[in-house]
């Protein structure tokens, strides 16, 4: 690369590090435009699209790197993050698999793997994958609550909520685990924790459409119909397409 190059590209990471993602957007295309096989701006421009929510913008950007250099474990991971955004998890499980035969200690790329067999129903195997996620990396609240979510869905829910409270142990605001917690309690028939928990996911997040959701399953059991109905109605302004808010809507 150019001098000059090389100042653009510095100039980009530069970006990257103070959070100026357009300006390093603009400057990783410029770069690209004199160099368009350089596999540094092309993976970083695709982690900026990423962060800035524009998956299928950054998807041809991981390609191309991916085909300068296939032996990039952080190249597969990426690319996985891309297509689980995208809602491909067939194609974003055989990603993170290719990542994790070419660097398997590394714990982010396990709990991401396991959320797509999460999404792909595959419970255990999503179990197995969070379980290897905490052995390399013992304090990590996210691999706890979606393994929570896994273990719920399995209907193990004493071990369930283990997880979420070791989640929130490790990370009192984390969200998820609130919202998981707040499940478990549910089908333990334990209305006042489940209640408390979605209050305080809803204090952490009030737009959490899931946890409104939450609320008017709980209403709906306690028989308290008026205020289901406004639960539902809730979770659905904020998400329309909550199918199961609307089912609940009708029940009530």
């Amino acid at each position: 690369m150019t001098p000059l190059g090389d100042d653009i590209f510095r100039q980009a990471i530069a970006s990257v590090q103070t959070g100026r993602l357009n300006d390093a957007e603009q400057l990783f295309k410029n770069v690209l435009r004199h160099q368009p096989k350089h596999i540094a701006a092309l993976n970083l421009l695709s982690v900026v699209l990423t962060r800035l929510e524009r998956y299928a913008e950054a998807e041809p950007y991981i390609e191309s790197a991916l085909k300068l250099n296939s032996n990039s474990d952080a190249t597969f991971y990426n690319y996985g993050i891309i297509l689980k955004s995208l809602k491909r998890p067939i194609e974003a499980l055989e990603r993170f698999s290719q990542a994790l035969s070419i660097n398997s200690a590394v714990a982010e790329t396990w709990n991401n793997r396991g959320t797509i067999f999460n999404d792909l129903k595959c419970y255990d195997d999503a179990v197995a994958d969070f379980n290897k996620a905490i052995a390399l990396q013992p304090n990590y609240s996210e691999a706890f609550y979606n393994k929570g979510n896994s273990l719920t869905d399995l209907k193990r829910y004493d071990e369930a909520l283990a997880a979420h409270d070791k989640a929130l142990a490790l990370k009192p605001d984390l969200v998820g685990a609130w919202l998981g917690r707040g499940n478990v309690s549910y089908a333990l028939k334990r209305y006042d924790e489940a209640l408390a928990a979605h209050d305080k996911a809803l204090s952490l997040k009030p737009d959490l459409a899931e946890a409104w959701f939450g609320r008017g399953n709980i209403f709906c059991d306690l028989k308290r119909y008026g205020e289901a109905l406004a639960a539902y109605d809730k979770a659905l302004a904020l998400k329309p397409d909550l199918a199961e808010a609307w089912l609940g809507r009708g029940n009530v």
